[in-house]
């Protein structure tokens, strides 16, 4: 997620789309975040190798600060913007 503002043409071209999805839905947000630790501890990686930075490893859902200040029309300008990337530039 360091493309954000989309200065690296190449790097992370999906980064606005996964952001927008994931802003919305911070149910599945938290579902993936679970399914990560879980992997990570099951190859071996505990808590003092990858904390559970959000603190929702057994149960909970993220909680987003300061979300509210995101108005609609900027999400969506940037989904325009990643998608009509997305589509100027289909083999990137």
């Amino acid at each position: 997620m360091a493309n954000l503002e989309g200065v690296r043409p190449r790097g992370a071209k999906s980064d606005h789309i996964v952001w927008i999805t994931l802003h919305s839905d911070t149910a599945r947000l938290s579902e993936i975040y679970r399914s990560i630790l879980a992997a990570a501890r099951d190859v071996g990686l505990g808590p003092d190798v990858l904390p559970d930075f959000l603190g929702i490893e057994e149960s909970g859902n993220v909680a987003t600060l300061g979300q509210d200040e995101m108005n609609g029309s900027l999400l969506e300008q940037l989904l325009r913007e990643a998608l009509s990337t997305k589509t100027d530039h289909p083999s990137t």
